[in-house]
């Protein structure tokens, strides 16, 4: 859960509007930050981390080539 919370504040910030602490509690600021992120890949935007949104939303920290962490999807 803490890894898509930072995804979601590192990789969404300009789209939630707000930071959202990574405390591993899949609460509602995540859940409408989860919305606001799925609506803007114009997927189903129903709050729930399935399959459609690990395939199409951005994760964080993925390496690029000189070893800075980045977003980007897997």
């Amino acid at each position: 859960m803490r890894i898509l919370q930072e995804s979601l504040d590192n990789c969404y910030w300009n789209i939630i509007g707000a930071q959202l602490v990574a405390d591993g509690d899949f609460g509602s600021k995540t859940r409408d930050a989860l919305v606001k992120a799925q609506r803007s890949h114009g997927i189903s935007a129903d709050g729930a981390y399935g399959p459609q949104s690990r395939q199409n939303l951005s994760h964080h920290g993925l390496r690029t080539e000189q070893g800075a962490g980045t977003c980007g999807q897997l």
